[in-house]
Protein backbone atom coordinates (compact mmCIF):
# COMPACT_ATOMS: atom_id res chain seq x y z
CA UNK A 1 0.00 0.00 0.00
CA UNK A 2 2.79 2.24 0.93
CA UNK A 3 4.37 1.65 -2.60
CA UNK A 4 1.18 3.20 -4.14
CA UNK A 5 0.68 5.61 -2.48
CA UNK A 6 4.49 7.19 -2.79
CA UNK A 7 4.08 6.01 -6.55
CA UNK A 8 0.56 8.14 -6.71
CA UNK A 9 2.20 11.34 -5.56
CA UNK A 10 4.65 11.76 -9.22
CA UNK A 11 0.97 11.30 -10.68
CA UNK A 12 -0.03 14.45 -9.07
CA UNK A 13 0.52 18.53 -10.48
CA UNK A 14 2.47 19.97 -7.86
CA UNK A 15 2.51 23.53 -7.41
CA UNK A 16 5.71 25.51 -6.26
CA UNK A 17 6.57 29.20 -5.01
CA UNK A 18 9.27 30.42 -7.03
CA UNK A 19 10.97 33.46 -5.81
CA UNK A 20 13.36 35.85 -7.16
CA UNK A 21 16.70 36.69 -5.77
CA UNK A 22 18.64 39.45 -7.12
CA UNK A 23 22.51 38.38 -7.55
CA UNK A 24 24.84 40.05 -5.18
CA UNK A 25 27.59 39.95 -7.63
CA UNK A 26 25.88 42.58 -10.16
CA UNK A 27 25.91 46.26 -8.96
CA UNK A 28 22.88 48.06 -8.41
CA UNK A 29 24.39 51.46 -10.42
CA UNK A 30 21.25 53.80 -10.55
CA UNK A 31 20.02 54.77 -14.25
CA UNK A 32 21.68 58.49 -15.11
CA UNK A 33 18.05 59.67 -16.77
CA UNK A 34 15.67 57.12 -14.84
CA UNK A 35 11.97 57.48 -16.49
CA UNK A 36 9.49 55.57 -16.49
CA UNK A 37 8.76 51.78 -17.88
CA UNK A 38 6.43 49.55 -19.50
CA UNK A 39 7.25 46.12 -19.17
CA UNK A 40 5.68 43.87 -21.74
CA UNK A 41 6.35 39.75 -21.17
CA UNK A 42 4.75 37.71 -23.43
CA UNK A 43 5.18 33.54 -23.38
CA UNK A 44 6.26 31.91 -25.98
CA UNK A 45 7.03 28.53 -24.61
CA UNK A 46 5.07 25.37 -25.95
CA UNK A 47 4.10 24.60 -22.44
CA UNK A 48 0.74 23.23 -21.60
CA UNK A 49 -0.19 26.00 -18.91
CA UNK A 50 1.20 29.75 -18.69
CA UNK A 51 2.53 28.39 -15.02
CA UNK A 52 4.31 24.94 -16.30
CA UNK A 53 7.92 24.75 -15.12
CA UNK A 54 9.12 21.21 -15.45
CA UNK A 55 7.24 17.63 -15.84
CA UNK A 56 7.49 14.64 -13.00
CA UNK A 57 9.30 12.25 -14.84
CA UNK A 58 9.40 8.50 -14.06
CA UNK A 59 12.83 6.29 -13.89
CA UNK A 60 12.29 5.25 -17.73
CA UNK A 61 11.73 9.57 -18.68
CA UNK A 62 8.03 9.08 -19.20
CA UNK A 63 6.65 12.24 -18.23
CA UNK A 64 3.79 11.51 -15.36
CA UNK A 65 2.70 14.69 -13.87
CA UNK A 66 3.80 19.09 -13.74
CA UNK A 67 5.89 21.26 -11.76
CA UNK A 68 3.77 24.65 -11.92
CA UNK A 69 4.79 27.64 -10.43
CA UNK A 70 1.93 29.56 -8.42
CA UNK A 71 1.69 32.34 -11.08
CA UNK A 72 2.19 32.80 -14.71
CA UNK A 73 5.57 32.40 -15.75
CA UNK A 74 5.43 35.96 -17.49
CA UNK A 75 4.66 37.43 -14.29
CA UNK A 76 7.51 36.06 -12.48
CA UNK A 77 10.25 36.98 -15.37
CA UNK A 78 7.56 40.47 -15.17
CA UNK A 79 8.68 40.93 -11.17
CA UNK A 80 12.08 40.17 -11.06
CA UNK A 81 12.64 42.43 -14.11
CA UNK A 82 10.70 45.31 -12.42
CA UNK A 83 12.24 44.63 -9.41
CA UNK A 84 15.81 44.97 -10.40
CA UNK A 85 15.08 48.44 -12.67
CA UNK A 86 12.87 50.23 -9.79
CA UNK A 87 16.65 49.09 -7.91
CA UNK A 88 18.13 51.30 -10.61
CA UNK A 89 15.69 54.26 -10.27
CA UNK A 90 13.10 53.35 -13.00
CA UNK A 91 9.07 54.16 -12.10
CA UNK A 92 7.76 50.92 -13.59
CA UNK A 93 4.38 51.23 -14.62
CA UNK A 94 2.36 52.18 -17.59
CA UNK A 95 3.92 55.25 -18.75
CA UNK A 96 7.31 55.66 -20.58
CA UNK A 97 9.53 53.83 -22.56
CA UNK A 98 8.37 50.46 -23.28
CA UNK A 99 10.47 47.24 -23.11
CA UNK A 100 9.11 44.05 -24.55
CA UNK A 101 10.02 40.69 -23.45
CA UNK A 102 9.07 37.32 -25.00
CA UNK A 103 9.93 34.38 -22.78
CA UNK A 104 10.90 31.20 -24.87
CA UNK A 105 12.09 29.06 -22.64
CA UNK A 106 12.29 29.49 -18.51
CA UNK A 107 12.18 25.46 -16.95
CA UNK A 108 13.89 23.05 -15.24
CA UNK A 109 14.81 19.55 -17.02
CA UNK A 110 15.57 16.47 -14.71
CA UNK A 111 18.19 13.89 -15.91
CA UNK A 112 18.94 11.03 -14.90
CA UNK A 113 22.03 10.17 -13.74
CA UNK A 114 23.88 6.72 -12.51
CA UNK A 115 22.75 7.14 -8.64
CA UNK A 116 20.91 10.93 -8.74
CA UNK A 117 18.65 12.65 -10.82
CA UNK A 118 19.80 16.48 -11.73
CA UNK A 119 17.69 19.36 -12.69
CA UNK A 120 18.89 21.69 -14.90
CA UNK A 121 17.31 25.19 -15.40
CA UNK A 122 17.31 26.46 -18.95
CA UNK A 123 16.26 30.35 -20.09
CA UNK A 124 15.66 31.93 -23.05
CA UNK A 125 14.43 35.40 -23.15
CA UNK A 126 14.38 38.14 -26.10
CA UNK A 127 14.30 41.51 -24.95
CA UNK A 128 13.40 44.96 -26.91
CA UNK A 129 13.67 48.82 -26.45
CA UNK A 130 11.31 50.30 -28.75
CA UNK A 131 11.16 54.09 -29.06
CA UNK A 132 7.94 56.52 -28.82
CA UNK A 133 7.53 55.86 -33.00
CA UNK A 134 7.72 52.12 -32.91
CA UNK A 135 11.54 51.80 -34.38
CA UNK A 136 13.42 49.79 -32.10
CA UNK A 137 16.56 51.02 -29.64
CA UNK A 138 17.92 48.38 -28.20
CA UNK A 139 17.12 44.23 -29.16
CA UNK A 140 19.38 41.05 -27.67
CA UNK A 141 18.55 37.16 -26.83
CA UNK A 142 19.81 36.67 -23.66
CA UNK A 143 20.39 32.77 -22.99
CA UNK A 144 21.51 31.05 -19.55
CA UNK A 145 21.75 27.12 -18.58
CA UNK A 146 22.27 26.23 -14.96
CA UNK A 147 23.27 22.29 -13.21
CA UNK A 148 20.79 21.77 -9.93
CA UNK A 149 22.41 19.74 -7.09
CA UNK A 150 21.51 16.02 -7.71
CA UNK A 151 19.05 14.20 -5.61
CA UNK A 152 18.09 10.66 -5.24
CA UNK A 153 14.61 11.54 -7.20
CA UNK A 154 13.71 14.57 -9.12
CA UNK A 155 11.62 16.81 -6.80
CA UNK A 156 9.02 20.07 -7.17
CA UNK A 157 11.39 21.34 -4.95
CA UNK A 158 14.36 20.62 -6.84
CA UNK A 159 12.91 22.01 -10.05
CA UNK A 160 11.65 24.80 -8.43
CA UNK A 161 15.30 25.87 -6.98
CA UNK A 162 16.69 25.31 -10.79
CA UNK A 163 14.32 27.69 -12.11
CA UNK A 164 15.08 30.10 -9.69
CA UNK A 165 18.60 30.08 -9.98
CA UNK A 166 18.47 30.12 -13.87
CA UNK A 167 15.74 33.40 -13.05
CA UNK A 168 18.44 35.31 -11.44
CA UNK A 169 21.31 34.36 -13.99
CA UNK A 170 19.02 35.50 -16.67
CA UNK A 171 17.58 38.22 -15.80
CA UNK A 172 20.61 39.62 -14.15
CA UNK A 173 22.00 38.84 -17.97
CA UNK A 174 19.76 41.78 -18.81
CA UNK A 175 20.08 44.37 -16.23
CA UNK A 176 23.82 44.65 -16.15
CA UNK A 177 23.80 44.56 -20.17
CA UNK A 178 25.11 48.71 -20.13
CA UNK A 179 23.12 49.00 -23.69
CA UNK A 180 19.88 48.13 -21.86
CA UNK A 181 19.58 50.24 -19.20
CA UNK A 182 20.95 53.65 -21.28
CA UNK A 183 18.20 52.23 -23.98
CA UNK A 184 15.73 52.75 -21.24
CA UNK A 185 17.56 55.99 -20.09
CA UNK A 186 17.77 57.78 -23.07
CA UNK A 187 14.34 57.74 -24.45
CA UNK A 188 12.24 60.64 -24.12
CA UNK A 189 9.86 60.55 -21.26
CA UNK A 190 6.21 60.36 -22.08
CA UNK A 191 3.69 62.40 -20.18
Amino acid sequence: MLVFLCSACALVNEHVDVAYTPDPAIPRVLAANPGGVMLDVTDRRRAESPDWIADKKNGYGMRLANVLAQKPVTDLVRDALAQELTARGFQVGTTGATASVEVSRLESIYQLRILSVGAIGYADLSVQVRRPDGSIAYARTFSAENDEEASLGGTAGQARRSVERILTRVIGQVVSDPAFVTALSSLPRLS
